[in-house]
């Protein structure tokens, strides 16, 4: 019984449209206009990527010869995990602040971006399987992309860099206190 009374309501169905067939035209033209203006109006999005290898090599043990564990990313806490870490300093406000004042990023409005707008923008995430460390940030401007990319990823290995001195610098002075105290 229901398949003979779906097929007289799509006859039906075709029997209004053909005699309506001049408003429902107007209706579907009408839609498929104002739906290709949205989308030609709307601007793209670009999207930069960039990839960071993380290789942790303490200082002090390759100093000393201390520890075999040379290259290996460790936590300081039993159940953290080192990746995680790396990408809580990438997402620092420290490093965040740093890019928006030296790019000079701007909201829609014409104001200095906030951070947490920034965050919205930016994609730090870890490689599954692998100590690497992916990057992406989204803008209007692919230039504007690509720059918040690279100077936050020249940031983080500077500041890397520094950490890494420092603590070569104190196991050189602790070694130098240990060598003319003796």
């Amino acid at each position: 019984m229901e398949p003979a009374e779906t097929g007289i309501e799509l006859q039906q169905y075709w029997q209004i449209i053909k005699r309506r067939w001049l408003p429902a035209l107007i209706v579907f033209a009408s839609i498929l206009a104002f739906v290709s203006y949205s989308i030609l109006k709307e601007k793209p999005i670009y999207e930069a990527e960039g990839k960071l290898l993380l290789k942790k090599a303490t200082a002090g043990a390759s100093l000393t010869e201390v520890g075999k564990e040379i290259g290996q990313l460790t936590p300081a806490a039993e159940q953290s995990n080192p990746l995680t870490t790396e990408i809580e300093v990438i997402r620092s406000t420290e490093l965040v602040d740093k890019t928006i004042n030296k790019l000079h990023l701007k909201d829609e409005t014409g104001k200095r971006l906030k951070t947490k707008d920034f965050l919205k923008k930016l994609t730090v995430a870890s490689v599954r399987g692998a100590d690497i460390l992916t990057l992406s940030y989204k803008s209007k401007s692919p230039k504007q992309a690509a720059e918040v990319v690279r100077y936050l990823m020249d940031i983080y290995l500077e500041n890397n860099l520094k950490v890494n001195r420092l603590e070569a610098v104190s196991v050189r002075q602790f070694i130098e206190k240990k060598i003319t105290c003796c």
